[in-house]
């Protein structure tokens, strides 16, 4: 197998299209957010957060960090497309398999713990949606590695596109909750299929091979920890939080907080997804390491901004679109955008290490964080309530960039000329963009 290049449309096309796709999805889960917390009672609406919790959790602790190796592995031409797409239905279907047997044990707690209302039930949905979002993770993992950023970019907002469709006609019917839950979990059924259906026209048992699946093996064991500790520095606060603090409406509240400041991570999480199969292909280090650089400050500057714009407009925003119930959540908004911010930075250095085979650095970084997040939530709730849970993850993610920073200072190649004119270079970068589709704008026919 030849060794692919790096892909020839600039980087700019491609972060924008999944930024396109990462941009509906958001947008849409934020407004399937608001309408249940419109529906429901703010219970109810902190039902819901355990609910998208849950399945986050099993998508991506059950993905095992398979879909880095896909990318990895395909960009440099170690797996073709029938060996990549059969390796994808096997690993996966053995772990769902996996999940479906623990799932007996963990389900009842669960039930009994976070969904008060929905029970059973909404605990075994939320499982089952984190089971399909596996697929939906993979399969789109593939078409990146393949360059289709179009339709993976489309895959991202189909769950949260059928979701809203759904949750309107509830509102409209006066439906009940165990309702909503019920469309959460078939929802995600539509993406899955959409990926399921080419790797399934690709599928070839006979390509199947033991020493591709123990290089992806390795290589996923070390990008799963940082994947892994990644997750749970996001969202293992929503479990220890629902755990100390057993009124779900102060829960609804953290999660609105924690929705609002997770918007800044749209422009990160979609550069640093268009950007890793470049990095991927890249052969020198020194390449990786101004790439790097390229990609921070392209991200950092318009986070700045909507960081700023958004605490200035949290005050107005909440109540008006979520209503006044709601207002708690202002203050957790506000202590959380430190560490949004820095996360973005993280997210996009995580690539560069999971490039470079190095992972585990990032990993040391997210541990970093997990182990300050927990420590301050059992140390801060009981003195501070629900705000220590902004403070907490605030300082987590501002830890979790302090290590991978360093760690990227100290092991890339890096020149002075990497660092100069920021950010003046990137703002006459994003104003030529402007003009220059402004321009474009006026001369269509």
């Amino acid at each position: 197998m030849h060794r692919l290049s790096a892909p020839t449309r600039p980087r700019s096309i491609d972060a924008g299209l999944v930024l396109a796709g990462s941009v509906a999805g958001l947008g849409l889960s934020f407004v399937a957010g608001l309408l249940v917390a419109r529906l429901f009672e703010p219970a109810l609406r902190g039902e819901y957060a355990m609910l998208t919790t849950v399945s986050a959790f099993v998508s991506v602790l059950a993905g095992l960090g398979f879909a880095e190796a896909i990318i990895y592995f395909y960009r440099r031409g170690e797996a073709d497309e029938r060996r990549t797409a059969t390796s994808i239905l096997f690993v996966n279907s053995a772990t769902s398999l996996l999940v479906i047997a623990a799932a007996f044990a963990l389900g009842p707690w669960l039930a009994g713990r976070y969904f008060p209302a929905g029970g059973l039930t909404a605990a075994w949905i939320a499982i089952g949606a984190g089971l399909l979002a596996i697929f939906q993770r993979n399969g789109s993992a593939f078409l990146q590695a393949r360059g289709d950023f179009l339709r993976s970019g489309a895959v991202l907002f189909l769950q949260p596109a059928v979701f809203v469709a759904a949750l309107v006609a509830i509102g409209a019917s006066g439906a009940r909750f165990e309702v909503a839950v019920l469309v959460f979990g078939l929802s995600f059924a539509v993406p899955a299929v959409l990926v399921l259906a080419p790797l399934l026209r690709l599928l070839a048992p006979r390509a199947l091979d033991a020493a591709y699946l123990a290089r992806a093996t390795r290589f996923s064991a070390k990008s799963y920890l940082n994947v892994a500790l990644s997750q749970l520095n996001y969202r293992l606060d929503l479990f220890v939080v629902g755990a100390l603090i057993p009124d779900l409406a102060r829960l609804a509240d953290y999660h609105i907080a924690s929705t609002l400041a997770g918007l800044l991570w749209i422009l990160p999480d979609a550069y640093a997804t268009a950007v890793y199969p470049r990095l991927a292909g890249l052969a020198s280090p020194r390449e990786r390491s101004a790439e790097t650089v390229m990609a921070v400050r392209a991200v950092l500057v318009p986070v700045i901004v909507l960081a700023v714009g958004l605490a200035l407009a949290a005050p107005l925003l909440v109540p008006l679109l979520f209503g006044v119930r709601y207002s708690g959540a202002v203050p957790l908004t506000l202590l959380l955008l430190p560490g949004a911010i820095g996360m973005s930075v993280t997210k996009v250095l995580s690539r560069y290490f999971l490039s470079s085979n190095r992972q585990q650095l990032a990993a040391v970084g997210m541990a970093v964080g997990v182990l300050i997040d927990v420590a301050a939530l059992f140390v801060l709730i009981p003195r501070w309530g629900i705000a220590a849970a902004s403070v907490a993850a605030s300082g987590a993610y501002l830890a979790s960039l302090a290590v991978a920073g360093s760690a990227f200072l100290f092991g890339a190649e890096l020149r002075r000329e990497d660092f100069r004119g920021f950010p003046g270079r990137e703002v006459r970068s994003y104003l030529a963009a402007v003009r220059a589709a402004w321009r474009r704008l006026r001369s269509a026919p």
